[in-house]
């Protein structure tokens, strides 16, 4: 149970900085993707990969469930263990 709980983390972890790393290279890889000429006559550049954003949000929020399966198992595995030890020491 202990290799699951530590994959769910890291893989909570790696996905949580490619949710940024998707966010913000993905904006900046639309901005770039505009003319300059056209960009120069834009006031702003806000909604320009608005997408990436939004799929950057969704990978960081799957990274989070991902992070409170990891700690239920850890609280799962916890409370068994304190289980079993009460069940022993009951017994002598």
């Amino acid at each position: 149970m202990g290799s699951v709980k530590r994959v769910l983390f890291l893989l909570s972890a790696a996905l949580f900085v490619a949710s940024f790393a998707i966010a913000l290279w993905g904006i900046g890889f639309e901005v770039e993707q505009i003319p300059p000429e056209i960009r120069a006559k834009m006031s702003d550049t806000d909604w320009v990969g608005g997408d990436w954003a939004i799929l950057g949000a969704q990978l960081g929020m799957f990274s989070f469930g991902l992070a409170i399966a990891g700690g239920l198992a850890w609280l799962a595995e916890k409370h068994a263990s304190r289980r079993q030890q009460r069940l022993v020491s009951s017994r002598l």
